[in-house]
């Protein structure tokens, strides 16, 4: 009771159709409305947006996932698998591209990698197609019939002494501390969030695959961080950017009045670049 089922369907640029199943509990609710911008204190604000150096759009979203479960199914993954063998862009375009590039200098084969954050598991999958094996650690529970991928919660995954050689983490970190997905309002949830994965994922001389929006230091309040030439080095403090796939300075520039994305490099708009960093 209280439980029911939907689909999610996601468009690719190749027209395909591909299905993700999500079970929803409405018994759950988030306790709060996300917070809006002008209800944060002026303490707050400030270091959100730097004391000055970033800032500020307003593009208000209220994401109720509580009781959410997804559910990964062998089909659609062995679906997911093939085009990542054939290296398809998927949801985040060019992002994709260029993921593909780093990971040619790199072995995955047998290796355990973790996925920071996941809605489908196409990063799963392009871990498979490079005989890898994908470990999920998501805000949502993930059912799965397929015993080549590993899930956890972010809650469980705490009680579990492991770390790993390549973690991934693909648009995730620059919603943290924003409060949109009934997380704590934090205006350094996602160099927090960096640490977590410098000291309790990473093996020594781990490696990240990190992609997060880049553009003029912007706060899009509440749906993400755009990383400028101020915001992006406190991201990197700790690590050792060792390499990085369509990035260049000129991107810093980039800017969107209602802080809109592209999933193209040849744009105006903000766009998200692989980095990897060691640690």
């Amino acid at each position: 009771m209280g439980k029911f089922s939907i689909s999610l369907l996601f468009i690719t640029n190749i027209n395909k159709y591909l299905i993700v199943k999500i079970k929803k509990d409405k018994n759950k609710k988030l306790d709060l409305v996300p917070v809006k911008w002008d209800e944060l204190n002026k303490q707050l604000k400030d270091k959100f947006l730097m004391f000055g150096d970033a800032g500020l759009t307003e593009n208000y979203k209220s994401d109720d996932i509580s009781g959410t479960q997804l559910i990964y199914s062998k089909k659609l993954i062995d679906k997911l698998i093939k085009l990542a063998k054939i290296n398809t862009q998927f949801y985040y375009g060019e992002t994709d591209y260029h993921l593909y590039e780093c990971l040619k200098k790199y072995d995955l084969q047998g290796r355990d990698v973790a996925i920071l954050g996941s809605t489908i598991p196409w990063y799963e999958s392009i871990v498979l197609s490079r005989g890898g094996r994908p470990v999920t650690i998501e805000y949502n529970e993930i059912e799965c019939d397929d015993d080549r991928l590993k899930t956890y919660t972010n809650q469980n995954f705490y009680n579990i002494e492991k770390k790993f050689d390549f973690v991934i983490s693909i648009s995730s970190f620059e919603h943290d501390g924003l409060g949109r997905y009934g997380d704590p309002i934090n205006p350094n949830g996602d160099l927090e969030a960096m640490d977590d994965v410098y000291n309790r994922f990473l093996n020594k001389n781990g490696i990240l695959f990190l992609s997060v929006p880049i553009g003029k230091d912007t706060i899009v309040w509440n749906l993400h961080r755009i990383y400028g030439n101020k915001r992006l080095p406190l991201l990197f403090e700790n690590f050792e950017l060792i390499d990085s796939s369509g990035f260049d300075e000129t991107l810093f520039h980039r800017e969107d009045t209602y802080g809109q994305l592209s999933s193209q490099y040849n744009s105006d708009k903000p766009f998200q670049p692989i980095f990897v960093l060691k640690k």
